[in-house]
Protein backbone atom coordinates (compact mmCIF):
# COMPACT_ATOMS: atom_id res chain seq x y z
CA UNK A 1 0.00 0.00 0.00
CA UNK A 2 0.80 3.31 -1.13
CA UNK A 3 -0.71 6.30 0.30
CA UNK A 4 0.11 10.28 1.68
CA UNK A 5 -0.05 11.00 5.27
CA UNK A 6 -1.91 13.49 6.91
CA UNK A 7 1.02 15.66 6.30
CA UNK A 8 1.50 15.37 2.76
CA UNK A 9 4.33 12.33 3.19
CA UNK A 10 4.15 8.88 1.49
CA UNK A 11 4.48 5.92 2.60
CA UNK A 12 4.73 2.04 2.55
CA UNK A 13 3.88 -0.84 4.67
CA UNK A 14 4.49 -4.28 4.16
CA UNK A 15 2.00 -6.74 5.62
CA UNK A 16 1.94 -10.66 6.52
CA UNK A 17 -0.95 -11.90 4.49
CA UNK A 18 -1.70 -15.00 7.16
CA UNK A 19 -1.05 -13.33 10.19
CA UNK A 20 -2.07 -8.94 9.49
CA UNK A 21 0.87 -8.21 11.44
CA UNK A 22 3.11 -5.04 10.22
CA UNK A 23 6.69 -6.53 8.67
CA UNK A 24 7.94 -2.98 7.51
CA UNK A 25 7.74 0.44 6.43
CA UNK A 26 9.21 3.08 4.65
CA UNK A 27 10.54 5.58 4.44
CA UNK A 28 13.14 4.24 7.29
CA UNK A 29 15.02 7.42 8.51
CA UNK A 30 17.55 5.77 10.21
CA UNK A 31 18.31 3.48 7.49
CA UNK A 32 17.94 6.39 5.17
CA UNK A 33 15.68 4.66 2.94
CA UNK A 34 13.05 6.84 1.37
CA UNK A 35 9.14 5.78 0.63
CA UNK A 36 7.98 4.09 -3.08
CA UNK A 37 5.21 4.52 -5.42
CA UNK A 38 4.01 0.86 -5.40
CA UNK A 39 3.61 -0.50 -9.40
CA UNK A 40 3.04 -4.05 -8.82
CA UNK A 41 3.25 -7.20 -6.28
CA UNK A 42 3.89 -10.23 -7.12
CA UNK A 43 5.36 -13.80 -6.04
CA UNK A 44 7.31 -12.17 -2.97
CA UNK A 45 8.29 -8.81 -4.34
CA UNK A 46 7.08 -5.43 -4.46
CA UNK A 47 8.07 -3.16 -7.90
CA UNK A 48 7.64 0.20 -7.45
CA UNK A 49 9.38 3.70 -8.50
CA UNK A 50 11.27 6.26 -6.16
CA UNK A 51 12.52 9.81 -7.42
CA UNK A 52 16.10 8.03 -7.74
CA UNK A 53 14.12 5.28 -9.91
CA UNK A 54 12.55 2.20 -10.48
CA UNK A 55 13.80 -0.36 -7.16
CA UNK A 56 12.47 -4.19 -6.55
CA UNK A 57 11.47 -4.77 -2.85
CA UNK A 58 11.41 -8.05 -1.18
CA UNK A 59 7.43 -8.52 0.11
CA UNK A 60 8.36 -10.01 3.32
CA UNK A 61 11.76 -7.77 4.37
CA UNK A 62 11.41 -5.05 2.03
CA UNK A 63 15.15 -5.34 1.75
CA UNK A 64 16.31 -4.18 -1.71
CA UNK A 65 16.01 -7.48 -4.15
CA UNK A 66 17.43 -4.74 -7.16
CA UNK A 67 18.07 -1.39 -6.98
CA UNK A 68 18.29 -0.47 -10.65
CA UNK A 69 15.93 -3.05 -12.39
CA UNK A 70 15.56 -0.24 -15.47
CA UNK A 71 11.66 -0.57 -14.99
CA UNK A 72 8.86 -0.49 -12.48
CA UNK A 73 6.02 -3.38 -14.39
CA UNK A 74 2.31 -2.89 -13.44
CA UNK A 75 1.47 -6.40 -14.02
CA UNK A 76 3.71 -9.25 -12.57
CA UNK A 77 3.49 -12.88 -12.82
CA UNK A 78 6.10 -15.44 -12.99
CA UNK A 79 7.43 -15.23 -15.47
CA UNK A 80 7.62 -11.50 -16.69
CA UNK A 81 6.78 -7.68 -15.45
CA UNK A 82 5.40 -5.25 -17.78
CA UNK A 83 6.00 -1.85 -18.23
CA UNK A 84 5.66 1.59 -20.17
CA UNK A 85 9.22 1.43 -21.31
CA UNK A 86 8.58 4.97 -23.10
CA UNK A 87 5.67 7.20 -23.27
CA UNK A 88 3.82 5.21 -26.02
CA UNK A 89 5.35 1.60 -25.97
CA UNK A 90 4.88 -1.90 -23.77
CA UNK A 91 7.51 -3.96 -23.26
CA UNK A 92 8.25 -7.08 -21.49
CA UNK A 93 10.84 -8.26 -18.73
CA UNK A 94 12.25 -10.85 -17.22
CA UNK A 95 10.17 -11.26 -13.72
CA UNK A 96 12.73 -10.50 -10.56
CA UNK A 97 11.37 -13.40 -7.96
Amino acid sequence: MCTPTITGEDFVVGFDAVTGKQLWTLPDTAANRTALWVTGVGHGAVYGRTYYGPVVLDAHSGVDRQDSPGVAPTVVDEYAGIALNNPDKLAAFTATG
